[in-house]
């Protein structure tokens, strides 16, 4: 993903989400840890670990940016990094990677988004070729990968669907992801939630991952600050982020 423009200065809410990303900022960018931090301006290469509460983004009057988004085997392999290392933080992608420059300064210099997409590409092909394929990083792309599409089960469920032990399932969790079973599928349940709640519009099926209406209020209120319906009037009062909403419109 990527954006080049000119236009007026907002802050965003940026929702929890299991994203692992690398954003090149080459514009007027702000970014803070958790909601009412205070804001600091973006570096230009940052590493963002996965969130499991709201934080804030603010754009200037000129945004400029590339952003890729990577899954833990992803992290792993490009990066060396698990998830674990950065949840609800981030880092400088030179601290993580410190050969990093020249990709940076090639971004910036290609300034389209075709022209980075594809500098980005070669750059991870050339990494990638190396990667370790084992049969732990196979359990932990499946494991991302299911968890991701069906949020709710038991623990043995999963391990079992992904032919190994309780203890070396949790084991890959702790170590790759930072995070104990129940709480992935929790945070996996949230952000499918608001996602439905901001595509369709409709708390029911934002809700039908919980056990009523009520469990879902409570959850969606841990993990964001705010109701489902406090959600959906500010989601459809025209912002066009889909995981976060300009915070401009309460005004």
């Amino acid at each position: 993903m990527g954006r080049t423009a000119y236009g007026t200065a907002a802050t965003y809410r940026i929702f929890p989400n299991m994203n692992y990303e690398i954003f090149f900022n080459f514009g007027d960018h702000c970014v803070n840890t958790s909601v009412g931090k205070a804001l600091r301006p973006l570096r230009t290469a940052t590493v963002f670990g996965p969130k499991t509460s709201c934080y804030q983004h603010r754009v200037g009057t000129y945004t400029d940016w590339f952003l890729v988004q990577l899954t833990p085997l992803g992290a792993r392999a490009l990066l060396g990094c698990p998830f674990a290392a950065l949840i609800n933080a981030d880092a400088n992608l030179e601290e993580v990677l410190p050969d990093s420059n020249k990709l940076v300064d090639e971004l910036l210099k290609a300034g389209d988004f075709p022209a980075r997409l594809q500098i980005f590409e070669h750059w991870a092909w050339n990494r990638l070729r190396h990667v370790d394929t084992g049969g732990r990083a196979r359990a932990l792309s499946a494991l991302h990968s299911k968890m991701r599409a069906l949020p709710f089960g038991a623990v043995d469920h999963f391990a079992r669907k992904l032919d190994l032990g309780q203890r070396q399932f949790r084991n890959i969790l702790r170590d790759e992801i930072g995070l104990a079973p129940k709480e992935l599928l929790g945070l996996f349940r949230i952000e499918q939630a608001w996602t439905t709640l901001y595509l369709t519009g409709s708390i029911g099926e934002a809700s039908a991952l919980y056990a009523d209406h009520a469990h879902f209020t409570r959850e969606f209120n841990r993990f964001t600050g705010m109701t489902p319906i406090g959600y959906k009037r500010l989601k459809f009062s025209g912002d066009t982020i889909l995981n976060g909403f300009n915070e401009a419109l309460q005004t």
